[in-house]
């Protein structure tokens, strides 16, 4: 567990570093919310754009990841057409990343209103807690639906305080 909360600073850090617009959201961003929940992995939102994707691919290649699945756990070659035209590239090596996109409209808002949450001497870009929950609910999966169900709970506690 160590190990994966450095390879997330890692990635965080240089994601910051080069200025790159990227929300975190699944399992990292449930438990930044405050919901206790295991996570294995790290999930970025990025927008629908090439040039943008083209960067965090860059980066990510510097950082030592070399291969790429679709959800199926099938190989992926091309990286960035695949990411445009998918939707969605998970990728590993010490740490497994799911990058997804959304279009550049929605995730222009949603980047709007981020919220930026420090942790580990890191500011961390989360999207706004009921788009994360609206995030959860559109994927459909069992984990997912739970997460949002967790996260409504969580916002109503807010709203008691």
């Amino acid at each position: 567990m160590a190990n994966q909360k450095e390879e997330i600073k890692k990635i965080i850090r240089a994601f910051n570093k080069r200025r790159l617009r990227y929300l975190v959201i699944g399992g990292v961003a449930v438990v930044l919310y405050g919901v206790e929940r295991a996570t294995f992995d790290l999930d970025i939102l990025l927008p629908q754009d090439e040039k943008e994707v083209a960067l965090t691919l860059k980066i990510i290649k510097r950082l030592g990841y070399s291969k790429a699945m679709d959800e199926k756990g099938r190989k992926i070659v091309n990286w960035k057409e695949w990411l445009v035209k998918k939707k969605m590239l998970r990728i590993s090596s010490t740490q497994r990343i799911d990058l997804l996109t959304l279009s550049r409209a929605k995730f222009d808002f949603m980047y709007q209103y981020k919220i930026r949450v420090k942790f580990a001497g890191l500011v961390i870009p989360l999207p706004e807690i009921i788009d994360l929950i609206h995030l959860k609910e559109w994927s459909g999966r069992p984990r997912d639906k739970e997460d949002a169900r967790l996260l409504r709970a969580q916002l109503r506690l807010r709203k008691k305080r």
